[in-house]
């Protein structure tokens, strides 16, 4: 695929880099960045094992979107098949993503590989807030359970304060 312009390319490309800088001997879990009406939002997860339990997670990750009434996030992961570190932006106009290869002995890293956007996963895709949505209480405190201040992955203002 052709590298795509300007300007959520170049912010993909970056977290693909920060990502690569991130994998050690313990790997890359989830990094979320969200461009919000309030400004950019960060968070920094670690996936259960279990596919159940991160289901859970993708649930009240979306609804935290929704919360923050998200116009578009970046996801940076690493990948076990293949071997790599990927970044998939999405938002109400593009979808994009790229992956950059991994090899272990001695640690290096391919040239970034720009995919299609079909490559990001429907799941990846309904993260994204489409219209108006009601959250109850008990999400909401499940919501601050994960990522309030004091929470499992605390959410972060990225940038400008």
């Amino acid at each position: 695929m052709t590298v795509p312009q300007e300007p959520l390319p170049a912010v993909i490309r970056g977290k693909v880099s920060v990502g690569r800088e991130e994998i050690g001997d313990f790997g890359l879990d989830l990094a979320m960045a969200f461009a919000t009406p309030e400004g950019d939002i960060g968070i920094a997860m670690t996936l259960a094992p279990d596919a159940r339990e991160r289901l859970d997670q993708m649930h009240v990750l979306k609804m935290f979107m929704a919360w923050k009434m998200a116009l578009g996030f970046i996801m940076t992961t690493e990948l076990h098949q293949p071997d790599a570190v990927i970044a998939a932006g999405v938002n109400r106009k593009e979808t994009l993503a790229v992956m950059s290869a991994i090899s272990r002995k001695p640690l290096r890293f391919a040239e970034p590989e720009w995919l299609s956007p079909d490559a990001v996963s429907d799941e990846v895709l309904k993260l994204l807030p489409r219209g108006a949505c009601v959250i109850s209480e008990s999400q909401m405190a499940e919501v601050g359970r994960f990522f309030g201040p004091t929470g499992l992955f605390p959410a972060t203002r990225i940038g400008n304060e």
